[in-house]
């Protein structure tokens, strides 16, 4: 007994001591049909049959114990080996499946692959999203010379029509690359010792949970927004002759009545509010990226 404590506290060091209490459990089960084996055993001396039951235990534990700790210290290698990649995803850089392989990451490698393909799916989806947007000037939609413009408020209009399908194509795309990510790291799992597997799908989950609402709060600025531009047009549109262009500098506008006035300044304090709301979405959603590799790197680690 003394023999199998020293054993479990020197595993207890790294092997953590829920595991060793529930394999010597395990192997206290098998001890004792060891036991009850060992004592049918015609000629053993007295007593031979519970020492070599308890070394069964003490044995049992210890390959457990170490097992484990072997397989925990190939995989902090395997991170080690992982990190330059992982610096990479997380700074917004594409990693090619032929990088990973060339790092020799070891057990890490399914999922470290799986994470790459997810990671060059987000990446590329919003860029193609960021220029959809930065080609539509949005910038330019509400100065003074585009707002006293009828034509170029039904421009605006057409402009507005095409960032909100953006909008939506891009919370659809990001949706459907969190599904095959999801399958990708599924796939992942089986190749992965099954601890590590449980960690890096419930970490995905977590993960994808967390875009997802970085998505829903970008369409509900992004449409709080667009709302605000329309209200914005609306009233230019219930006010013809109603305003002048003051050609400055700067350049203003110069409603007739004070009622036109006080609306269209409600309407451009919403306007920055939402813009306000907008950018911070904006922002949540291109530190997405570094916090998901972030979470990858933290959970092969555990």
């Amino acid at each position: 007994m003394f023999a199998a404590t020293w054993q479990f506290h020197v595993a207890d060091n790294e092997a953590g001591g829920n595991a060793i209490s529930y394999w010597f459990g395990e192997w206290l089960v098998y001890g004792l049909f060891a036991y009850m084996l060992f004592r049918l055993t015609p000629r053993l001396p007295p007593g031979y049959g519970a020492v070599l039951a308890a070394l069964v235990v003490v044995g049992g534990v210890n390959y457990k114990s170490y097992a484990t700790i072997r397989e925990d210290r190939h995989a902090l290698l395997s991170l080690a080996k992982a990190a330059p990649l992982i610096n990479k995803m997380r700074s917004g850089v594409l990693v090619s499946d032929q990088e990973v392989k060339d790092a020799q990451v070891g057990m890490i490698e399914p999922i470290m692959l799986a994470e790459a393909a997810y990671s060059r799916d987000v990446l590329a989806t919003t860029a193609t999203y960021t220029k959809t947007i930065s080609g539509l000037h949005p910038e330019l939609m509400l100065t003074p010379t585009s707002l006293a413009s009828a034509s170029l408020r039904v421009q605006t209009r057409a402009t507005l029509e095409v960032w909100k399908q953006a909008t939506a194509d891009y919370k659809n795309q990001l949706d459907a690359a969190t599904a095959r990510g999801k399958l990708g790291i599924r796939a992942a799992q089986l190749q992965l010792p099954v601890a590590m597997a449980a960690s890096a799908a419930s970490g995905f989950d977590e993960s994808s949970a967390q875009l997802s609402t970085y998505l829903d709060a970008l369409v509900s600025s992004e449409t709080e927004a667009s709302g605000t531009v329309e209200g914005i047009l609306d009233l230019m549109d219930a006010s013809p002759g109603g305003y002048a262009v003051d050609k400055g500098p700067p350049v203003n506008l110069l409603f007739n009545d004070e009622a036109t006035l006080a609306r269209y300044r409600q309407l451009v304090n919403a306007m920055v509010t939402a813009s306000q709301r907008d950018t911070e979405a904006r922002a949540r959603l291109l530190n997405y990226q570094s916090d998901s590799t972030k979470e990858l790197t933290d959970l092969l680690k555990h």
